[in-house]
């Protein structure tokens, strides 16, 4: 299975993407959840008497969309991290577990002609915190709490290494691998190496080919790791 799922992350870098897929659809579901609970909020209005049905429509969409977006977000867990159960990760599978639950009961509750009642509107304010919960633990994955003020001449580094790197490489080190840290490898020796790294990596990390990172980006990246991590 994860040789499957490792052809199609590289089919996607040869087409310049490198990027976690799952994003682009948790969003989705953010957003629906986050209209669910507004609409409903608001139809507690007069004017705005009619907004309920909205609120359980997006509902229901957004319970469409989870399903692909669990999907998309297995595949990534699998492909970026190996499978390794990362504490944001541990909790983002609870939360959508959570999540889940709060999706089925509201299709339940609305299907039942209860659009209008106060139970199925608390049911969406909770998935509203549970969906921030889950954006937060997230962000927690890729950035982590650590943020360096640095010299404008390594800021575009920094922000090439938190969208590209961080995930697995956080403040220099290792998720999957802590024995084999960023800090101190040998693949820093000189530029020319860590670009060989990048072009053509050990799996399971990815392959950053020029389509997805130009040799320009990676050497404001190797400036900053060089630079700033490694002396961090």
């Amino acid at each position: 299975m994860n040789d499957a799922i490792n052809s199609f992350y590289s089919f996607l870098s040869t087409m310049g993407y490198s990027h976690p897929i799952h994003p682009t659809q948790v969003h989705l579901v953010i957003g629906l959840i986050a209209g669910a609970f507004i609409f409903a909020a608001l139809d507690r209005f007069r004017v705005y008497s009619n907004l309920a049905q909205s609120g359980r429509h997006c509902f229901l969409l957004a319970f469409a969309f989870f399903f692909p977006t669990v999907l998309f977000g297995f595949m990534d867990w699998q492909h970026f991290y190996s499978g390794t159960f990362l504490f944001p990760i541990m909790v983002k599978l609870a939360l959508a577990g959570i999540l889940l639950g709060l999706l089925f009961l509201g299709f339940i509750v609305g299907r039942r002609g209860k659009e209008k009642s106060t139970f199925l509107l608390t049911i969406y304010f909770v998935a509203f915190l549970t969906v921030g919960g889950l954006g937060y633990f997230g962000g927690q994955l890729v950035y982590g709490a650590k943020d360096v003020t640095l010299a404008e001449s390594f800021k575009e580094g920094q922000d090439i290494f938190k969208a590209k790197c961080a995930g697995c490489h956080l403040n220099g080190g290792n998720v999957i691998s802590p024995d084999h840290p960023v800090k101190g490898s040998s693949k820093l020796a000189n530029f020319n190496t860590f670009l060989d790294w990048l072009r053509n990596p050990e799996a399971p990390m990815p392959s950053f080919p020029k389509t997805a990172l130009p040799d320009n980006d990676a050497q404001k990246l190797y400036k900053y790791i060089v630079n700033v991590l490694e002396k961090g």
